[in-house]
């Protein structure tokens, strides 16, 4: 179960398709896997916030990563996609969605997934310190971080840097 952890041609398909016949969401248990291996390094971590600035600041610090991640890919997606033709062959390739190292990057990699899993945590932190400070955020605070979010949503889910619907390659 660590399919995702790896890029590969096995006989032009990438490791993350090989058990599509039993189950093709056997990729997030593979993900999550890596997760739970990473959550020990994180947890200290998360142990030394102890305000909700700070809390609030490192939830940015993870959107601002995996943002930027995306947005590497974005600026380097030809060079990603060259060295995926010369290192993997063709049906690592775009046009060749399904099996392109691209698409394993942005979505199925765990190293670059990772951050929504911190930021997730970052989250649980901030709302026990608000539980335990009685904490009141002003409104107009709450309204920035749900648009901030739903921004941040929408580039995640709809507009990665190879989205074949509007034709970036």
């Amino acid at each position: 179960m660590i399919q995702t952890w790896f890029f590969a041609n096995v006989a032009g398909v990438a490791p993350v398709w090989q058990y599509e016949p039993i189950g093709i969401v056997s990729w997030s248990v593979s993900t999550e896997w890596f997760f739970y291996l990473v959550f020990p390094i994180v947890c200290p971590l998360l142990a030394r916030i102890r305000t909700v600035p700070v809390a609030i600041l490192c939830a940015i610090g993870a959107v601002a990563i995996e943002l930027g991640l995306d947005a590497a890919v974005l600026m380097l997606q030809s060079r990603i996609n060259l060295f995926a033709l010369h290192a993997y062959g063709t049906e690592a390739a775009l046009p060749n969605w399904k099996n392109s190292l691209i698409l394993w990057i942005v979505y199925f990699a765990p190293f670059c997934r990772v951050w929504e899993f911190v930021l997730g945590c970052c989250l649980a932190k901030l709302h026990e310190l608000w539980l335990a400070q009685d904490c009141r955020p002003p409104r107009a605070l709450l309204d920035t971080a749900a648009v901030i979010g739903v921004v941040a949503m929408a580039w995640v889910f709809w507009l990665p840097p190879i989205n074949p619907r509007l034709g970036l390659q």
